[in-house]
């Protein structure tokens, strides 16, 4: 799944990935350098294939959006396997 998303714009550390109802978290976990500065830019996770709506990412969240063209997401966000990524953060 690629997100673009405000985050470090350097950082070292592990990935956790959580389910909670139709939501998706995903977050740092033992963090071993992150830079002071924070950018926007894409970000690729590897996620399994489970049914979720949301997906936060910190505390950004995206909506996940049925879609089974590819081309559809070319101009409303990112494709994950059936699936368009919207760019539109909103808050839990």
């Amino acid at each position: 799944m690629t997100l673009y998303a405000l985050d470090y714009c350097d950082v070292s550390a592990d990935v956790a990935l959580d389910f909670v109802d139709d939501t998706l978290f995903i977050s740092y976990v033992n963090v071993q350098e992150a830079s002071k500065c924070t950018c926007y830019s894409s970000h690729d996770f590897k996620v399994p294939s489970v049914n979720y709506r949301y997906v936060k990412f910190n505390e950004q969240v995206f909506n996940v959006v049925a879609s089974n063209i590819r081309v559809v997401c070319s101009n409303k966000g990112e494709y994950k396997e059936g699936y368009c990524v919207e760019n539109g953060p909103t808050h839990l």
